[in-house]
């Protein structure tokens, strides 16, 4: 059992049915501990089919079908959107009498979702606000992406609005906590800094139900939230706030929470705007390794991309691969640098870009733009090649978060902005202009040089 779990950590689904195949040859018994974990290495593993087949192995060999077994086998099959094996699994729950939770209907909601089966993901999320009081602003959301795909978006608002209706029903005391605390002028204030905080805290955006700081480079998310907690707590309003994004530790810019615990009516309709792609993000950042053409060109980057953990069991890295989770990355270039050589280092051409995340991955911009070859100035994680290089003229991740728009708890449009920081403009003061002429002979270049090495590449395939 202690190899299978080791195996479902990693992924390891054939070696994890090896082992049950070992253990029966041995006529050792396979209980319901040793199944779970071998079908939790199928869905880590995205292999859906291998689940199912699993779950099919127990009941031939008369091991018990648990609440957790069922619902190791919805994610796989949720993983990839194969709603019509989670009807199917949903049903035999039903005949064999087996219970089903909140983990068990985000599942059938994600798998139909992602089908396109909004109706039945309707269903489902119905019987989800019976089974749980926690925060459902995640499932919502993800129901209301799915029908904006299929131009069902007034649905989706009637839905949302519906739902957004019934949470401030539940939610007596939201009012009169709104009225306190947004009856002051809190923007362009600064929350001073602490123990847990070392940088003051500039307020950008204060509206009901949602508020946003400008997050100095270096500063964790997690603890400029605690510190924003701490500061609420201190003017005596007691119902906190609540984490919907998060940026990384390097990166600087807008962070926007929730006003209210994690089952308020502000956290579930902000988690349900960013699960339904409703909110719209801008980043800027500057990519080395060349330009990406001339001002204006935009572009999109659709590459999967899958998290796992480093040896050290608490940081983790991102790459893109065919098991990970969908990422869509819009971008257009704002202007065109050329760093000139240093030394035996020869000239760089850098682009400042604009991005706009269409999902939220982890590192999703880090690591679609160093996919490209592109990656982003002084990026110790994705850029070491370049990093002692760039990091003499920017010391920290070129990646600031210069805008965020959604809709507060009463559904009006509003913006946090973050201009770009002094830091990383002293960083582009130091590079020189490129004009268009320069970009669009570089680009000519990359273009005959690029198809000369698909046409010896094409003799291979």
């Amino acid at each position: 059992n202690a190899a299978i779990s080791a195996c479902e950590k990693a992924g390891q689904t054939l070696c994890a049915l090896q082992l049950i195949s070992h253990m029966k040859a041995r006529q050792l018994e396979v209980g319901s501990i040793t199944y779970n974990a071998a079908i939790s290495a199928c869905e880590k593993a995205g292999q859906w089919t291998l689940a199912v087949e699993t779950l099919s192995a127990m009941v031939l060999d008369g091991v018990e079908l648990t609440t957790i077994t069922f619902n190791a086998a919805l994610s796989a099959c949720d993983k990839i959107g194969e709603w019509v094996q989670v009807v199917a699994l949903l049903n035999a729950m039903s005949r064999d009498r087996v219970d089903k939770d909140s983990v068990t209907l985000t599942a059938a909601i994600g798998a139909c979702s992602s089908g396109r089966e909004w109706q039945r993901a309707v269903s489902y999320f119905s019987n989800l606000c019976q089974e749980t009081s926690e925060c459902v602003g995640i499932q919502l959301g993800t129901i209301v992406n799915a029908c904006k795909d299929v131009s069902a978006w007034k649905v989706a608002l009637r839905m949302l609005d519906a739902e957004v209706s019934r949470w401030l029903a539940q939610e007596k005391h939201l009012s009169s906590f709104r009225t306190e605390l947004f009856g002051q002028d809190l923007e362009r204030t600064v929350i001073p800094e602490s123990s847990g905080c070392r940088k003051g805290l500039e307020v950008l955006l204060s509206r009901p139900g949602v508020f946003a700081v400008l997050k100095p480079p270096g500063v964790e998310s997690e603890s400029a939230i605690e510190r924003v907690r701490e500061h609420f707590q201190s003017l005596g309003y007691a119902s906190g706030v609540t984490r919907v994004s998060r940026l990384d530790a390097p990166t600087s810019g807008v962070l926007l929470m929730a006003i209210g615990d994690g089952s308020s009516a502000s956290a579930n309709f902000a988690l349900a705007q960013f699960a339904g792609r409703m909110v719209t993000k801008t980043y800027h950042c500057l990519c080395a390794g060349g330009l990406l053409g001339t001002r204006g060109t935009s572009g999109i980057i659709c590459a999967p991309l899958e998290e796992s953990r480093c040896s050290d069991g608490g940081s983790y890295t991102v790459c893109v691969s065919a098991l990970g989770n969908e990422a869509v990355t819009t971008f257009q270039v704002m202007s065109c640098y050329q760093q000139i050589s240093i030394g035996a280092l020869p000239s760089e051409d850098l682009a400042l870009v604009a991005v706009r995340p269409i999902t939220g991955r982890t590192h999703q911009i880090r690591v679609h733009f160093a996919t490209l070859g592109r990656p982003l100035v002084s990026d110790q994680l994705y850029g070491r090649q370049s990093l002692s290089r760039h990091t003499t003229w920017c010391r920290r991740l070129f990646l600031h978060c210069s805008r965020v728009s959604l809709r507060d708890i009463d559904g009006a449009a509003c913006s946090a902005r973050a201009p770009l920081p002094d830091d990383l403009c002293s960083a582009l003061g130091t590079l020189s202009s490129v004009d268009e002429d320069q970009v669009q002979l570089s680009s000519r270049s990359r273009r005959t040089t690029s198809t000369t090495h698909e046409r010896r590449a094409a003799p291979k395939k």
